[in-house]
């Protein structure tokens, strides 16, 4: 089964919630948080099935997995919550893997308000969620004391 969910950045004094988008038969739902994706895209060609090549922009890897934690506290239903962490764990896993992706990790991160990286240490320590290595010295769940 295929689910596609239709979001929208919000922006200046605009306000997040869902919109109706009558004519199309969908609802969009405007989030500030997914902002950061625009922030960081990467450009990536494809093949398609009738053998063209496509330029398509998706978020970075690491983005995502920010811009998924800093949401999980206002998401619902509950079940995509959980689905949400586990789909970071495995991102994660892929990250640790790659010095480019821990690297474009500890970038985004620097970027973040302290409102931030209060919200990811707290989904963090939630979901047994362990990012480290991200301001030159060890965190476990975002904390910053040095070791």
């Amino acid at each position: 089964m295929l689910e596609l969910e239709f979001l929208t950045r919000v922006l200046g004094a605009g306000t997040e919630g869902k919109i109706d988008i009558k004519p199309l038969g969908i609802t969009l739902e405007g989030l500030r948080v997914i902002n950061i994706l625009s922030n960081f895209p990467r450009d990536i060609t494809v093949t398609g099935l009738d053998g063209n090549e496509y330029d398509i922009i998706v978020p970075e890897p690491a983005v995502y997995v920010i811009q998924k934690i800093l949401t999980n506290p206002i998401r619902e239903p509950m079940e995509k919550k959980q689905k949400d962490i586990i789909a970071v764990k495995e991102i994660l896993f892929h990250i640790e893997q790659s010095s480019e992706h821990k690297s474009m990790l500890k970038g985004v991160y620097k970027t973040l308000t302290e409102k931030q990286k209060k919200i990811l240490k707290q989904v963090c320590e939630e979901n047994g969620i362990v990012l480290s290595q991200l301001d030159d010295s060890h965190i476990n769940c975002y904390d910053e004391e040095k070791e």
